[in-house]
């Protein structure tokens, strides 16, 4: 029960963050057009920054809560790092030859 009751509170968040990160692109919408019409300095940068800080606190939060407690998921994003590695041939030189590398501090490739 606590897997349906956790699964429908983040498929609860998610809407709420999809709602709201709609009602910021209005807003931003809204906040040029009106800052356009009226005249004087531009303003509208102002207040669609500190929503903009909101909006990502908003999404920060929903995703760490998704991603609580999921141990499966770091463990798959270590291992996707390090395959992505740009010294990979490097690294896999110096696990598969230890005595080599500490002798002379070259691979064989």
């Amino acid at each position: 029960m606590a897997d349906k009751d956790s699964a429908y509170a983040q498929r609860r968040r998610m809407r709420f963050m999809h709602l709201h990160l709609v009602a910021y692109v209005a807003g931003v919408i809204g906040f040029m057009i009106s800052d356009y019409l009226t005249p004087g300095p531009l303003w509208f940068h102002w207040p669609v920054m500190a929503w903009g800080v909101v909006m990502g606190v908003h999404f920060l939060y929903c995703k760490t809560l998704q991603l609580a407690g999921n141990d499966a998921w770091a463990a798959e994003r270590a291992a996707d790092i390090r395959g992505k590695s740009y010294d990979l041939g490097h690294i896999r030189a110096i696990e598969v030859e230890p005595k080599l590398w500490q002798k002379t501090g070259k691979s064989k490739d």
